[in-house]
């Protein structure tokens, strides 16, 4: 009867923290997405970042192709 207590006693143990796991594993989880979604939203704005990049360097060559249409006089 002793042997069968603590066999009951160490299934209950082995519940309440076979519980207590189950809620931080969902809160590993839950920040493991959050990670996931500011490294999406980083790269995102990277390829935002480096598409602007481009169409400014574009812009640049555009308006120094122009001034180099113009010449200044010395005075």
């Amino acid at each position: 009867m002793e042997s069968t207590s603590k066999t009951t006693h160490l299934v209950e143990d082995i519940s309440k923290v076979c519980s207590k796991e189950e809620g931080n594993m969902k809160i590993i989880v839950k920040g493991i997405e959050n990670i996931e979604s500011v490294v999406s939203n980083n790269a995102a704005s990277s390829e935002e970042s480096a598409a602007v990049s481009e169409e400014l360097l574009a812009m640049v060559e555009s308006l120094e192709s122009q001034v180099q249409e113009y010449h200044l006089r010395n005075y």
